[in-house]
């Protein structure tokens, strides 16, 4: 493979997403037709990349912003908002943004709100965003009683997903993309969960091939899941395999000390646990999703995170309503439904992926 290209389909306007190696050098070929460019980049891609992103789109100056969970809220994106007005950026502008999920959502979310809207291409540069925020049109960032409350559906005009820079990446953020590369193999890639249970060590080295594959077919299956429910009806719910427990872990934490995949990864554990309680999913279908996932040595769910706090947390996820509680469950690999459980459900998850956590620190 020697690149990909696919086109989602959304409401209001089609995304072209790219997935290659050397691609940031052709960011000025690609976005071309754009003439009123902003850039926005994250401060730790920037350190590492300015010189090729500024060969790239010469003459346009950076807004440099922080690219931390806990920087994801609404300060930022006054400060970017403010930036794009000292620039006299209009309607016509399209703001670059060129960084991980944090970057993304966050000056996405800018490009959502600043005079109603203007369109926005995403660069991502970590493999969780390469694999799945930057895809499908959400943009949000966090409220202090929960993670991506304050938000809107804002589909980027494009993503250049350029896989070579997966190579500057610190192992936990390879660790947290493959966790999101895992989950969307469960929900809708057999082959894809395959290749995260079977390449361990071609994963954590960066192969680009790997990468090509892993970062092709995740876009793939959230694509094709974006255009069937563009604004999060039952279907969309899928992609939440996974993130009602471990939104919860990372609400807790304040977003510091795991990363968004590694949340993610005891999430899919306890909503295995709560499929297996429900008899949706075959018990050594969970254990051998668990064994996939913990072959990466996740951070473990630190000893002062309990239950009570974990079910406080989640009890603000967005994806209840005022009478039902829903989550997507598993029935197996590449097949996820999305269930109403109860409180009891929770608890027997929460409780599952704790004692999986404790098990695993030893």
């Amino acid at each position: 493979m020697t690149g990909f290209t696919r086109t989602v389909r959304h409401g209001s306007h089609d995304c072209v997403v790219h997935v290659g190696v050397g691609l940031i050098e052709r960011l000025g070929e690609l976005t071309e037709r754009h003439r009123s460019r902003f850039l926005v980049v994250a401060k730790p891609v920037y350190e590492l990349l300015g010189a090729s992103i500024a060969r790239a789109l010469s003459g346009i100056e950076p807004i440099v912003m922080a690219d931390e969970e806990r920087e994801k809220g609404l300060a930022s994106v006054d400060a970017i908002v403010t930036a794009l007005l000292e620039r006299g950026a209009r309607r016509d502008a399209t703001v670059i943004v060129v960084g991980g999920g944090v970057a993304g959502d966050t000056a996405g979310f800018a490009a959502a709100i600043y005079l109603r809207g203007v369109r926005l291409v995403h660069v991502p540069t970590t493999l969780l965003a390469q694999c799945d925020s930057s895809i499908g049109g959400k943009v949000a960032v966090n409220h202090r009683l929960g993670k991506n409350l304050i938000g809107a559906f804002h589909p980027p005009a494009m993503v250049i997903s350029d896989v070579s820079v997966l190579q500057t990446l610190p192992r936990r953020e390879i660790l947290s993309g493959t966790y999101e590369a895992l989950k969307s193999g469960v929900i809708g890639d057999a082959a894809l969960f395959d290749l995260t249970e079977t390449q361990v060590g071609a994963v954590l080295e960066r192969d680009p091939q790997v990468m090509l594959e892993l970062v092709s077919r995740s876009v793939e299956v959230k694509a094709a899941i974006v255009e069937m429910d563009e604004r999060e009806g039952d279907q969309r719910r899928l992609l939440n395999y996974g993130h009602t427990l471990g939104h919860g872990i990372e609400t807790v934490l304040d977003y510091a000390g795991m990363s968004h995949g590694e949340a993610v990864c005891w999430g899919m554990i306890g909503a295995n646990a709560v499929a297996v309680r429900r008899r949706l999913l075959d018990v050594r279908v969970a254990e051998r999703i668990s064994r996939a996932a913990l072959a990466y040595s996740p951070s473990p769910i630190p000893p002062g995170v309990d239950r009570a706090s974990i079910l406080a947390a989640v009890g603000h996820d967005k994806k209840f309503t005022s009478s039902s509680m829903v989550m997507a469950l598993a029935r197996e690999i590449g097949r996820c439904e999305v269930v109403e459980v109860t409180a009891s459900d929770l608890e027997a998850g929460a409780d599952a992926m704790l004692d999986a956590s404790a098990a695993f620190r030893g």
